[in-house]
């Protein structure tokens, strides 16, 4: 989609990335998109999370919206889930943004078209169970996949879907149903709630790339790669799709962050692995603290995983390519569209009392000029 849009762009293009899970909490991320202060100042205690800082949600809101380009993960189009909403094309026209969407799966499990009948179970709960798994087939797509919002026209917007797949959506998750049918005996609704953590679907993981084009860019273009890497496999089974993509990498297979740090474009440029006070949150120095906010012990996390131990990982990344820069931790190389004050906005996706979503948003500027 392309609207109209006027974007006076001073000192830099802005940018973010958010894995939305889905669009599950639609109206919160819209309002973060938005900047929609009412939102967050009406949510009542019984919304809010028990880390809930209107001052802080308030404040990053108001980075967020402020994004130039914004790359949305795990997006739904045309699922009950998401109330059928084509998510991507809502936040874009809410946001005012131009907007492209990749299809990633077509959901093909019983439980996402409504086929499911739990047939052979028993119980009070099932036929309400059932009930509630109807879905409008007139309004069903079971699409989902990786968006790219823009207050540009996105250009050239292509997709390359990876030769190597970490996880086969489809024989993998069917197993999982074969393997259920042996737990019969528990009950209708013990059935159905593990019968939900499983996703069978068609197709794979890929990347949608984009280009923007402003006389401010150095060289005129910026190119926007988003992906979704396998989050159902080894460190090296998310290595294997990215090295299949040529223009990406080509070294031998090694830890996926020395891979991406001693690679090189064919121009001889690199990937900005640098930290400097001057230009990171917290003004540490550490490796990749430009572009990703660091934590007193490694980065801040991106995700939480909540259960009787809360595990928090690292997930979400911001990788820039500068112009000009051909040793990836050189401070003394060009910091001219270099990435600076990558920033997680935790405070923000934990503003309600079960979290936007299960990843927080985060953001990065990208200066036109050495001095900004």
């Amino acid at each position: 989609m392309s609207v109209s849009q006027t974007c006076n762009v001073k000192i830099g293009i802005f940018v973010a990335t958010w894995n939305i899970e889905r669009g599950l909490e639609f109206d919160a991320i819209k309002a973060a998109l938005t900047n929609d202060q009412r939102f967050f100042r009406r949510l009542t205690p019984a919304m809010r999370s028990t880390r809930f800082d209107l001052k802080n949600v308030i404040d990053q809101a108001q980075r967020l919206s402020n994004a130039d380009v914004v790359v949305l993960n795990e997006v739904d189009w045309g699922l009950k889930r998401t109330n059928y909403r084509n998510v991507a094309r809502d936040l874009a026209l809410a946001s005012h943004m131009n907007y492209a969407y990749a299809v990633e799966f077509v959901e093909v499990d019983p439980l996402t078209l409504g086929t499911e009948t739990l047939e052979g179970e028993s119980g009070s709960d099932k036929a309400e169970i059932v009930k509630n798994l109807n879905v409008d087939t007139s309004r069903t797509l079971g699409l989902h996949g990786t968006a790219i919002l823009s207050r540009f026209p996105l250009k050239n917007v292509r997709v390359v879907r990876f030769v190597n797949q970490g996880h086969d959506w489809y024989a993998d998750e069917k197993k999982a149903v074969s393997a259920l049918e042996k737990g019969k005996q528990k009950g209708a609704g013990i059935v159905f709630s593990e019968r939900i953590v499983r996703e069978v679907r068609r197709g794979g993981r890929m990347m949608i790339l984009a280009e923007v084009e402003k006389p401010q860019i150095p060289g005129g273009v910026l190119t926007i790669v988003a992906t979704h890497l396998e989050q159902k496999t080894k460190p090296s089974g998310r290595l294997k799709p990215v090295k299949s993509v040529k223009f990406v990498s080509e070294n031998p297979e090694e830890n996926f962050f020395t891979t991406l740090k001693e690679f090189r474009f064919k121009d001889g440029g690199a990937f900005d692995f640098r930290g400097a006070k001057q230009y990171s949150i917290g003004a540490s120095e550490e490796t990749l603290s430009d572009s990703n906010e660091r934590a007193s012990k490694g980065f801040v996390s991106t995700l939480e995983l909540q259960g009787k131990i809360t595990i928090q990982l690292k997930l979400d990344w911001i990788f820039v390519k500068p112009p000009n820069l051909t040793k990836p931790d050189d401070r003394q190389q060009t910091y001219l569209f270099a990435p600076q004050f990558g920033r997680t906005l935790k405070a923000l996706n934990h503003s309600l009392k079960d979290r936007i979503s299960d990843h927080s948003p985060l953001i990065a500027d990208l200066p036109f000029s050495e001095n900004q």
